[in-house]
């Protein structure tokens, strides 16, 4: 989809709604609100926030590559109520390392940093719409093989969402801009604005009485994908046109479909309960055997009074142009990978900390000279959400 048409869908829906609901009205009260109560947004009854700490390590090793760090991360999420239709929520993310890396490629996943996990500004003029513009996380389409979870990108996003009994519904349209950085040294001329859109469906409830599942399909599009993002890109599997930064380019466009299923079978008052799910991705402008990238697995969840034990096990492959591979996730080797996912989660709800580890063996779908078996283990401490 064009990014004038996604840009014109998301200012119609916001329109159209304010034009039908009581909200607008009070929307020209708020300008009349004297200076002296404006303070009062900033007390407790409108400002709430979480905060969580979380420490670990990581040791992996890729052919000529590897490192053991440290690390130490804090949390935290802020919710600003406006009005009752209106709220800014903000989540700040901070991540520390101590790390002996040995690399041959420039990488920024061990780096110290503070970065936006998101933060928007929501407009809520009916329960059923929501439109919100700023920082937007890609957790939210729930496909770590199509972007990572950890990408917010400067954009907006409109929200239908509806209930049909037990069912729930919302579909979903955004168009932001992929971030990125380049000197003029790394670009051979002044670049277009590159966009990711994306338009899909989330449909969740219940079946049988004791499975809970959530199905998500929908369309992308990735264009004007930088030159240094290219670079990049092709040193982590997709394939690429041109020699250095300032010359690369994608070979094949990014626009196709993406989809979910998750499942729990969640047996009430039994200890025992397993969930599994399956995504894929599919890039129609790449030739078959270099556009899809699919994941299938699951794991047993093993409840004894306040302790959730987690494990879960996946099997996954992304080939080299089902997605841009600088937007992917690193945890899984990013682009033209096959490999094995498995970890654990133990969540001590009474004592209000999760222990946490998984595990990642990658190798390359087709032999590139960047890129060779990936192997990863993550084992860290982190506290549940703290209000404050």
């Amino acid at each position: 989809m064009p990014r004038s048409t996604s840009i014109a869908i998301l200012a119609m829906g916001l329109l159209l709604t304010f034009s039908q609901s009581g909200y607008a009205q009070e929307a020209v009260d708020i300008s009349s609100t004297s200076r002296t109560a404006l303070p009062r947004l900033f007390t407790a009854e409108h400002l709430k926030g979480d905060w969580s700490l979380g420490l670990g390590g990581i040791s992996y090793s890729e052919g000529k590559d590897e490192g053991a760090a440290a690390y130490f991360k804090l949390k935290a999420k802020f919710d600003w109520t406006l009005t009752k239709w209106m709220k800014v929520r903000v989540s700040p993310y901070a991540r520390f390392f101590s790390a002996r890396v040995q690399e041959r490629y420039d990488d920024d996943d061990y780096t110290s940093a503070i970065w936006l996990d998101e933060a928007y500004l929501s407009i809520q003029p009916i329960e059923e719409v929501e439109f919100r513009g700023g920082a937007i996380n890609q957790k939210y389409f729930k496909n770590n093989l199509l972007v990572s979870r950890k990408r917010s990108f400067p954009g907006g996003q409109l929200i239908l969402s509806k209930a049909f009994g037990n069912i729930k519904v919302k579909l979903v349209g955004e168009d932001v801009v992929p971030t990125s950085y380049s000197l003029n040294t790394e670009r051979a001329t002044k670049e277009a604005l590159p966009s990711f859109s994306a338009e899909s469906a989330h449909i969740s409830g219940p079946a049988f009485e004791f499975v809970n599942w959530e199905l998500v399909g929908g369309h992308f599009n990735w264009t004007n994908i930088p030159s240094i993002a290219a670079f990049h890109s092709g040193i982590d599997g997709n394939n690429t046109d041109g020699a250095d930064e300032a010359g690369s380019r994608l070979r094949y466009g990014m626009d196709g479909f993406f989809g979910s299923l998750d499942l729990c079978l969640c047996f009430k008052e039994s200890p025992v309960q397993f969930s599994g799910g399956y995504k894929l991705v599919h890039n129609s402008m790449a030739p078959n055997g270099l556009n899809n990238a699919r994941m299938i697995g699951g794991g047993p969840r093993l409840i004894f009074g306040d302790r959730i034990f987690d494990f879960f096990y996946y099997r996954y492959y992304i080939e080299q142009d089902a997605t841009v591979a600088a937007y992917n996730t690193s945890a899984l080797g990013k682009n033209n990978r096959e490999g094995d996912y498995a970890g654990f989660r133990m969540d001590f709800v009474d004592l209000g900390f999760v222990v946490l580890g998984e595990f990642v063996n990658a190798v390359p779908i087709r032999d590139r000279p960047s890129q060779f078996t990936l192997t990863e283990f993550r084992l860290g401490v982190e506290t549940n959400y703290v209000s404050f």
